[in-house]
C-alpha cells in the first residue's frame, strides 16, 4: 500500500537506510541529501560540485560514502565532511563499505576496483583489481567481506577479496561477444549465497556453489519473467526471504524467494505513468521505498507491506 510521497527538485540517482532505519540519504544531481524518518524530513543536505552517482552508508550508521565524478567523499551521518579519495582515473560510480576490517570498495569508468582501508585518520588504497576491460557498474561485497562482485554491461566478476583471484567470469545467458548490454543490476543476497541479476526482459537468481578443490561455479537457477522491457532494478530485503524488483513497465513485484525450482509473485503494483528506477527496503522489511521517475519529475515513494 503506498504510504506516503516526496517530491524531489532533481534527478535521485541513488539512495540507502541508514542501518538503523532512521535516515534516508540520498544521491540527488550533485547533492547528497539526509532525510530522517519516519518524519522524512530534511536533516541536512550538501552541495557535492559533481554528478553523485552512488552513496553508501556505513555499518554502524555514523558515516556515509558519496561516489561522484572525481572520486569518494566521505561524511559524517550529521553532515560533517571528514575525508575525500581520489584513486581513480574518471568518473567513480560505485561505492561500498565491507562490514568487517573497515574497509570501502569503489569502482569506476578506469575498469578498475580499489578497495581502501583505514589509515591514520583517512582511506587509503590497499588493492586494485584490474581484470575488468570495460568500465564497470558497479562493486559489491557480500556480507562478511572476503567476496567482490563487480560487473559491467557485458561481463559479471567475483573474486577474492584477500588475494584478488577471479573466482567467476560470467559472460551472460547468450553469446559473450554480442554487443548488446545484458546486464542492468546484480545484488548480493544477505547470506552471500545469491546474486540476483536484472537482466534484458529477465531477473534471474543466481546460486553460488563450490566444489571439493574450492573453485566456485555460478548456476542461473532460472531466468524468470516478470516485467514487460527491461529491468530497472532489484533489492534484496534485509532477511532475505523477499526479492523487490521493477521495471520500465511502470510496475514494481515483490517475489517470494524459492524453495523449490522457481520463485513466485507475493504481489506487485503498478502506475499509470512512471517508470520505476530504484528501490530500497527498510531495515526491517516492512517498507519498501523506491525512485519513480515521469515527464522529468522524480519522486520518491514508500509502500507499507
Amino acid at each position: 500500500m503506498l504510504e506516503y510521497t516526496v517530491f524531489v527538485a532533481g534527478r535521485v540517482n541513488d539512495l540507502v537506510y541508514a542501518p538503523d532505519g532512521k535516515h534516508l540519504i540520498l544521491a540527488v544531481e550533485q547533492s547528497v541529501l539526509v532525510l530522517t524518518l519516519p518524519t522524512r524530513n530534511l536533516l541536512w543536505h550538501a552541495w557535492v560540485g559533481e554528478t553523485a552517482y552512488n552513496v553508501a552508508c556505513s555499518p554502524d550508521g555514523s558515516q556515509l560514502a558519496v561516489a561522484s565524478a572525481s572520486g569518494v567523499s566521505i561524511w559524517s551521518i550529521t553532515g560533517q565532511r571528514l575525508d575525500f579519495c581520489d584513486g581513480h582515473a574518471g568518473n567513480v560510480y560505485s561505492v561500498t563499505y565491507i562490514p568487517v576490517n573497515a574497509l570501502l570498495v569503489t569502482a569506476g569508468a578506469d575498469k578498475m576496483v580499489l578497495l581502501w582501508e583505514w589509515q591514520r585518520g583517512r582511506y587509503r588504497p590497499c588493492f586494485a583489481y584490474r581484470q575488468h576491460t570495460e568500465a564497470l557498474r558497479e562493486a559489491l561485497a557480500t556480507p562478511v567481506g572476503e567476496r567482490i562482485l563487480s560487473y559491467t554491461p557485458f561481463w559479471l566478476h567475483v573474486w577474492q577479496r584477500a588475494t584478488g583471484k577471479p573466482l567467476i567470469v560470467y559472460g551472460g545467458p547468450h553469446d559473450p561477444k554480442q554487443s548488446t548490454p545484458w546486464l542492468y543490476r546484480a545484488q548480493w543476497s544477505p547470506d552471500g549465497t545469491m546474486i540476483a541479476l536484472a537482466m534484458e526482459n529477465a531477473v534471474s537468481l543466481a546460486v553460488l556453489t563450490s566444489d571439493t578443490s574450492h573453485c566456485e561455479e555460478l548456476q542461473i537457477q532460472g531466468i524468470w519473467q516478470g516485467h514487460e522491457g527491461r529491468g530497472g532494478t532489484i533489492a534484496f530485503s534485509s532477511g532475505g526471504q523477499m526479492l523487490a524488483t521493477a521495471g520500465y513497465d511502470a510496475s514494481i513485484r515483490t517475489w517470494c524467494l524459492p524453495t523449490g525450482s522457481k520463485p513466485s509473485v507475493s504481489q506487485w503494483t503498478s502506475f499509470p505513468q512512471p517508470s520505476v528506477k530504484l528501490l530500497a527496503w527498510s531495515p526491517d522489511d516492512t517498507c519498501l521505498c523506491g525512485v519513480t521517475s515521469a515527464q522529468g519529475i522524480d519522486r520518491i515513494q514508500f509502500w507499507r507491506l
